[in-house]
């Protein structure tokens, strides 16, 4: 009986020994590690979002030209005789010729190849009701000029 209870004051003892003062110790680590965790997760966060956001340099490699070109259906002959146009009429910028149908007059030639080509650019960047009123506008200028 003696051994139990001298057992049990050791147990007692060595409770005391460890302290229950270690318990705020244990809070302020556990925090410690939970703050370390979040402020992982948050950069892990910050990291996937950066990498995952479109980059600038894949948006500008495609010009505008080429862009336009593609979404309206142009073909290769088409492109090179809008860039063509462009350079001849000394235009800033070939897109110009996207916005203003007035700029393709001179397209029309008497060269035959060349002026099928300029009708079909033509006809898919403006449409057709467009374009055969400019062609209309550019004639009747020639007639009464």
């Amino acid at each position: 009986m003696m051994s139990l209870t001298l057992l049990a004051d050791l147990s007692d003892i060595s409770r005391h020994s460890r302290g229950y003062g270690s318990t705020n110790f244990v809070l302020i680590l556990a925090g410690f590690i939970a703050i370390v965790v979040i402020v992982g997760l948050i950069i892990t966060l910050l990291e996937k979002i950066r990498s995952s956001a479109p980059s600038e340099d894949s948006q500008t490699n495609a010009s505008l030209l080429h862009s336009l070109a593609h979404d309206l259906g142009l073909t290769v002959g088409e492109l090179a005789f809008i860039e063509q146009l462009a350079l001849q009429d000394q235009l800033p910028a070939a897109e110009l010729l996207f916005v203003d149908p007035s700029l393709w007059s001179s397209s029309i030639e008497p060269d035959a190849e060349k002026s099928e080509i300029a009708r079909s650019a033509m006809s898919k960047v403006f449409g057709s009701e467009i374009m055969q009123d400019t062609l209309a506008q550019e004639s009747q200028t020639v007639t009464t000029g």
